[in-house]
Order: C-alpha cells, then structure tokens, then sequence
C-alpha cells in the first residue's frame, strides 16, 4: 500500500526521511536565550531551543510519560514538561525529578534520563535536523552540495519573511510532484505560466545534484556550480529567467522576477515546504522575502524601491497564493481517487525531475530498510 493510503507505509517512510536533513525553522525564531520554536521531522514533534551554550534540538516528548514538553509553534522558557514537573537542560537531560528518590530510588543524575536529540546544523537562516543514523552521516555542506553556498546566500541573517502556513487534505508527495512537474502549467495555470503554451524541453535547463535538482527558464549548463561560485564570489546577480530548486526531501526555492517598473527590478524569494502530517494530511509553510542581492539601482531608483515595496510585496504573495491554490486543487483531486492498483505514473520529458525525486527516495527508504537490518 502506498503512504498517500496506508498508515503503516506512511510510518515506515517517515522514520527514514526523519533521518534525512530537513529544515526544521528559522533562527531569527530562536533569536533570545530561552526561545523556542516546535516542527515536525520524520512524523514527529521535535522543538528547537536556544540555550546559552547554543542552539539544541530534541524529540518534543518527555522521557517520563511521553508528554508534550512543547505545545504550540513557538515559546520562551525553560524545558519543564507540564504533566509531572521534570526538567532537562541544555543536554536533554533530565536534572530535575520532583521526589526522584522517593518515587524512583534514585537521584535524577544516577537515573541518567535524557530526552532524543535531533542533529541540527545552519546554512544561512535556516536551521536543519535530522535524527541520528548509521546511514546517514554526512555533513549538511555535503548533503546539500552546492546549494549550500545558495541558500546561505539567498537567506542571510537580518531577513524578515512574510510566512504562512495551511492544512491541505492530501499526501505530502502530491504537492511535491506537482512543483516538480512542468507539463501541467497549460492545463492548471492557464492564466499565468501556460499563456505561452507548453515550455520546449531543449529551452530550459533540468539540473540534477545528487537527490536534489533544479529548473532554470534558460539553457544555463552547470547552473547550480555556477550560481554558488557567483555566491560566493559575491558577484552573483539574479537573472530575469524563473529559477526553482528542489531539496529533498520537501522544500522547494523559488527565485523569481516578478516585474520592473521605472527601471527597478522586482526579484523575489519563495520558499516552500510540505510537511507530512499524515497519509493524507501535509502542512504548506512558505516564506516570501525580497532578493538579498545587490540591486545596482540608483539613489532615485532606491526611494522608488523603498516606497513600492509595501505594493509590490503584497502582490507578489497574492499571485503565489494563487498558483498554489491551483496546484492545491489537483492534488486534491489525485488523493480523493488514489488507489492501491494505481501503478507507476508515466512521466514525460517535461516530468523527469519526478523520477529524479522518485528514486533518491527509494535509496532513502532501501537504506533505512539496510539499517534496520544491522541493528
């Protein structure tokens, strides 16, 4: 049974994704000693927390009964579980265990308890996690190649994103492939990206780097190599072309120029991920900010810039909200007629950055299977 129907299957695929680098937040959220914020990884809660020793990751579950430690997206304040009073530091452990002698035969240091801690690692302002494995131990640098240097560079520190976030009643991989397809835009997205009809295949650039890949509007060889040596160079500046990176397993970059008026270039960012909730139940979270790159505009075109921006922004986010609510539809649609028999779909050539995706996600599920095994 697939995950989009079985309970089971969607279980066994997020215990192996839980153990991919995934973004988990923001670091402008936990900017403050004390603050945190809650995600989800690999079907579980997990909460972020800045302590004075630093950043520190955990499985949102209290090591006693398995209480919520965390409950709502954000907070400040000390790790106090609120059903029996425990108490972690910084290491997840437990230090303090009202009557734990009494009730337990045993001080809170001798019983050694400590919550599951989540690997987090930074690229720019976004705060990965993954949860420990013997398949999986490369660095995020390594994980994510050349879009490291990308994403630390499109996601500077001082960003302060429009975001948002929603319910959707379909499968996490609906979504997904949906944003990885381009044949569909003339069918669903008449109005917007199909009014010029179907894109060429030869026009465009489909670029694989190990799980991930990306789409550029232009023939760019060596697309991602080339815009992170620009990054890091500090030379890079955004094109007009459309560009779309995906990063396994769930997260989607958009760079985009929207229009220019008065000889000033609006280029924005989106970034997308779509957080398995259930079989058939996934989370939207976006975030929309300006490109941080320099624009070269001169003084006029700067006070122009800075007085549009309230427009231009908000237009933006109507127009993205838009083509995912078209996109939402279909998906819609695809888990209301799921079925077991379904098959393998027949992908064109406008549609192989699914298959990409398809099999860097089998090699995640082979390897759990292969972990599993050892232990």
């Amino acid at each position: 049974m697939p995950p989009a129907l079985d309970a089971e299957a969607f279980a066994t695929e997020q215990n192996a994704l839980g153990q991919v680098w995934t973004l988990l937040g923001w670091t402008r959220d936990v900017a403050r000693e004390g603050d945190w914020f809650t995600a989800h990884l690999g079907g579980r809660s997990v909460f972020v927390q800045r302590f004075r020793e630093g950043l520190r990751a955990f499985e949102n579950k209290c090591a006693h009964r398995f209480f919520p430690l965390r409950q709502g997206e954000a907070g400040n304040g000390p790790v106090i579980c609120g059903f029996h009073h425990w108490r972690y530091n910084s290491d997840g452990m437990a230090i303090g265990i009202p009557k734990s002698e009494e009730m337990f035969g045993a001080t809170p240091r001798d019983m050694g308890i400590c919550l599951r801690p989540v690997e987090i690692e930074i690229c720019g302002s976004l705060i990965f996690g993954r949860f420990a494995s013997a398949g999986h131990t490369e660095s995020l640098r390594a994980f994510l190649g050349p879009l490291f240097d990308i994403v630390r560079a499109m996601s500077p520190d001082g960003i302060a994103p429009l975001r948002g976030a929603s319910v959707l009643p379909f499968n996490w991989r609906f979504a997904y492939e949906i944003a990885l397809d381009d044949y569909h835009i003339v069918a669903v997205h008449s109005d917007t990206f199909g009014k010029r009809g179907y894109m060429l295949r030869d026009r465009v650039q489909y670029e694989r780097s190990g799980p991930h890949s990306a789409y550029c509007a232009a023939r760019v060889p060596d697309l991602l190599e080339g815009i992170a040596a620009a990054c890091n160079a500090g030379t890079y500046r955004p094109s007009n072309d459309y560009l779309i990176m995906h990063l396994f397993p769930n997260i989607a970059l958009v760079q985009t120029h929207v229009a220019t008026v008065m000889g000033v270039r609006y280029v924005y960012l989106m970034l997308l991920q779509f957080v398995p909730l259930a079989p058939d139940t996934t989370q939207l979270r976006w975030w929309l900010w300006p490109s941080p790159f320099p624009t070269g505009d001169t003084p006029l075109q700067r006070v122009f810039r800075r007085i549009s921006m309230p427009i231009s922004l908000p237009l933006t986010r109507r127009g993205m909200l838009r083509i995912l609510a078209e996109d939402n539809a279909v998906c819609a649609h695809l888990q209301a007629h799921a079925r077991p028999d379904d098959g393998s779909p027949r992908l064109g050539a406008m549609e192989e950055r699914i298959g990409w995706h398809n099999e860097a996600y089998r090699q995640v599920l082979e390897q759990a299977q292969r972990d599993a095994v050892r232990e």
